[in-house]
């Protein structure tokens, strides 16, 4: 068996009030969702400027030099804001 990677956001192991966590968990989502829609990893590299400070925001960069790699951890991202956003909303 491997061993499963934990992988979480600095903005998602924030202590704040439930309103401004449920307005920096929907910020964080909305950063993942524009990476995940404006980024191919087969592409590698990338120039834009937006694309290349939401890498370093969730410490991705380094990522990019294995696509499937890059891809698992942005979709556990996402997985895990989107869990913590409908947790937080009930």
């Amino acid at each position: 068996m491997q061993k499963q990677d934990k992988v979480e956001s600095p903005i998602l192991s924030k202590q704040t009030s439930i309103g401004e966590q449920s307005h920096d968990l929907e910020m964080t989502y909305k950063k993942l969702s524009y990476l995940a829609n404006h980024l191919d990893p087969y592409q590698g590299e990338t120039h834009d400027q937006t694309l290349l400070n939401l890498l370093q925001e969730f410490d991705l960069q380094d990522d990019l030099s294995n696509p499937f790699t890059f891809t698992n951890k942005l979709l556990k991202l996402l997985d895990e804001v989107e869990t913590k956003l409908k947790s937080s909303s009930l």
